[in-house]
């Protein structure tokens, strides 16, 4: 799976995550419980640090990312400034 950041949202950047078979020579990779998670330099300057997490609250499941360098998070989690 990959983890990464784009410029927009409503706070200036988001988060992507994708589905990937392979890893660019670029890419870190951080394996945990048989999974894989590629992040691509650039966006680790933005996401160094953080958890990423599951939750399933009421009507909203799916990946999140704690993320110690934000300054201002949307209030769906998707979005960030620093």
């Amino acid at each position: 799976m990959r983890v990464g950041i784009k410029g927009g949202g409503c706070s200036g950047f988001s988060y992507n995550y994708a589905l990937e078979k392979t890893a660019k020579a670029s890419d870190l990779i951080f394996s945990e419980h048989g999974v894989s998670i590629l992040v691509d330099p650039k966006s680790m300057k933005l996401i160094g640090g953080s958890l990423l997490e599951w939750h399933n609250e009421m009507g909203s499941k799916g990946f999140r990312l704690r993320n110690k360098q934000t300054s201002k998070s949307c209030s769906c989690g998707q979005s960030f400034s620093l």
